[in-house]
């Protein structure tokens, strides 16, 4: 389930990532109405920022374990 979850969620980010990543070009290049790219950016990147905070929730386990698996040698994480 969670492994299913995540390729949605990563599939959402690279989507919300692309669309801010143009229109944030197509604004800088003033290519199209502006009220309507700005507002296609603002909101694709709140999208970003929310799936990303979910992203992270997902993966809370790893990153808690990463820097004692990085800077302790032989050392395992009770989460594993």
């Amino acid at each position: 389930m969670q492994i299913k979850l995540n390729a949605w969620v990563n599939v959402f980010v690279g989507i919300a990532f692309a669309i801010s990543a143009f229109s944030g070009f197509a604004l800088l290049l003033n290519l199209g109405t502006r009220s309507a790219l700005k507002n296609l950016h603002n909101y694709s990147s709140i999208a970003l920022v929310v799936l990303i905070v979910i992203h992270l929730a997902l993966h809370w386990n790893y990153l808690k374990c990463m820097p004692r698996l990085l800077f302790k040698k032989g050392e395992k994480c009770e989460d594993e």
